[in-house]
């Protein structure tokens, strides 16, 4: 048992279509396309020499696509995992699906499938796939335990977590009041 790698990245949303006739806010963001580049640090505890983790830095490239469609939000990502002679390449994809029943209640199902593009030495590829179901607040949470996995370390099914915080930066526009008869 120990501590994970730590995960450090930037979301820039590149592309949004608002739905037409409403207020440009980004609850009305109907379709929108995004990156958010990651780098992925071991941690200080040892955990890479004890086989918890692969062995660092690695970095993330993916794209997200997200859609509302009536009541049902989906988002799909594509990514490149870039490894080190330690850890393989890997794509990444997934969909994630799910509903907002209120300013702070979301409830979420996601599929995500990593597999590797390269061996290291004579091991077999890597590959994980998850399902999980997540809730979401602006506090954010998650648990999950894979369904398949294929690792260099041990073979066995993994338990992924994580706990995050939202934040949301950026030019807020100026409402317009509403015009009085």
């Amino acid at each position: 048992m120990g501590l994970g790698e730590s995960l450090l990245g930037i979301k820039f949303r590149a592309w949004q279509h608002y739905i037409p006739g409403k207020e440009k806010t980004d609850d009305n963001i109907d379709f929108s396309i995004r990156t958010y580049p990651q780098v992925s640090l071991n941690t200080p505890a040892g955990s890479a020499q004890r086989g918890i983790v692969e062995p660092g830095p690695q970095y993330y490239l993916p794209t997200e696509v997200t859609a509302q469609l009536g009541w049902l939000a989906l988002d799909g990502e594509v990514g490149r995992w870039i490894g080190n002679a330690n850890a393989p390449d890997q794509w990444g994809r997934g969909l994630i699906a799910g509903h907002a029943f209120g300013d702070r209640f979301e409830a979420y199902t996601e599929i995500y499938d990593l597999q590797a593009i390269n061996r290291i030495g004579d091991q077999p590829k890597q590959r994980s796939l998850t399902l999980d179901r997540a809730n979401h607040v602006r506090l954010l949470f998650m648990g999950v335990r894979s369904i398949q996995s294929v690792t260099r370390t041990n073979g066995q099914p993994s338990w992924i977590a994580y706990l995050g915080m939202q934040l949301l930066l950026g030019h807020k526009e100026e409402e317009v009041p509403d015009a009085k008869p």
